[in-house]
């Protein structure tokens, strides 16, 4: 995989040196009692262990030019809470190149997991970002769940978007 991801960057950027390669890896690499690089979390699925994505490996390479990991979970979350994760993303890219936007989860907006009761949940993840310098946007998955407009989510993203 690893082999696959570095010849791949090479030849989009031998072929048009302006796109940018990125990833969307699920939202935890490792966990930190399998790696004492991961996450401070207890997830059931890590992209490492289970789809082979070295994602550490290629940000420290510069293989890819951003990263959007799928981080679907609520701030708390106690398996793998927002607020950690984004932490530990960031401190990943930190020195270096590689972009930092985040993938979030509208989809949940409304069901009984923890924090998502209401769309407030990611205008708080949105707030939570701007401690973080490396996050440089957002990616919502899906856009038919934007278009559902959960519990006044679009009214509240133009409220945030335009302060």
């Amino acid at each position: 995989v690893n082999s696959f991801v570095r010849d791949l960057g090479k030849s989009i950027h031998a072929s048009k040196s302006k796109v940018q390669f990125g990833i969307s890896p699920f939202g935890v690499w490792r966990n930190k009692s399998q790696d004492l690089t991961g996450s401070d979390t207890k997830a059931g699925v890590t992209a490492y262990d289970t789809t082979f994505a070295d994602v550490r490996t290629w940000i420290n390479k510069e293989w890819i030019d951003y990263v959007a990991p799928q981080i679907y979970w609520s701030i708390g979350f106690p398996a793998a809470g927002y607020d950690k994760l984004v932490a530990w993303w960031s401190n990943e890219v930190k020195n270096s190149d590689v972009k930092l936007y985040i993938g979030h989860s509208p989809y949940k907006i409304g069901t009984p997991e923890k924090g998502w009761q209401s769309a407030q949940e990611l205008i708080k993840q949105l707030e939570l970002n701007e401690n973080y310098k490396q996050v440089k946007g957002d990616i919502y998955f899906s856009a038919q769940h934007l278009r559902k407009n959960p519990y006044g989510l679009i009214q509240l993203l133009q409220n945030y978007y335009q302060l």
